[in-house]
């Protein structure tokens, strides 16, 4: 829990603002006094979007930034080397292109949750923080929409559809999730002809009250033309 602890408040302070002059016409992907820097850092292959706009990383000795190139360059995201072996856990890692944003993950700690942001495809910003979402783990797919828990109450989910701007509550039981990470518990969605299935396990003793817990599961079915006409 501690470890935990420590990665998320590295996560928090190592943010900065590069200056400028680190920002060259020339891809910068190597540290020449650093070997293992140059060998172990971001993955500086370029992601082209749908609109033709760029996205990479870079860096040298001293920082680590991801770049959007459209018709102007932004700053998505920077660090400096100092952390330069967490790159992929605190670093913004792509996940989905939207209309109008791109969904990074960042922040994740060596056993998580993460946290996810939407950052606008026009000039780099991030709009907003959504914190760990329910999703498939093992495919690391993502829809039109994100599923996330409404509050700590977790008594309902948000079914958040991101290029329309509109969310919806969807009812669960809060007794049903006591895990450390309750979006661990869901293992199973599946997207079919506009019908979503969210499955989730969950203790039938109720925070595991018995020596030996008793695992059931659920499945809750979103009917999402209601939603999303």
């Amino acid at each position: 829990m501690g470890h935990i602890m420590r990665l998320t408040i590295i996560s928090t302070f190592i943010l900065l603002t590069l200056p400028t002059f680190c920002f060259s016409q020339t891809r910068q992907c190597s540290c020449a006094t650093d070997s293992f820097i140059t060998q172990n850092t971001a993955n500086c292959e370029t992601i082209y979007l749908r609109d033709s706009s760029k996205l990479y990383y870079q860096f040298n000795c001293d920082s680590i930034w991801l770049t959007l190139e459209n018709s102007e360059k932004h700053i998505v995201f920077s660090m400096t080397t100092e952390f330069y072996s967490y790159t992929y856990r605190l670093g913004y890692q792509f996940s989905k292109e939207y209309d109008k944003y791109l969904l990074f993950r960042s922040g994740c700690p060596a056993n998580g949750p993460c946290n996810f942001v939407l950052v606008d495809k026009k000039n780099g910003k991030t709009i907003k923080e959504l914190h760990e979402l329910i999703y498939d783990h093992e495919s690391d797919k993502f829809y039109d929409f994100v599923i996330y828990f409404t509050n700590p109450s977790l008594s309902s989910l948000t079914l958040d559809f991101i290029d329309k701007n509109k969310s919806y509550k969807i009812p669960v039981n809060p007794r049903h999730f006591n895990a450390i990470i309750p979006e661990y518990q869901f293992d199973k969605i599946l997207l079919e002809n506009n019908i979503l299935t969210i499955e989730y396990n969950y203790d039938k003793d109720d925070k595991g009250k018995s020596e030996k817990i008793q695992w059931a599961t659920k499945k809750i079915k979103i009917d999402l033309k209601k939603y999303a006409p």
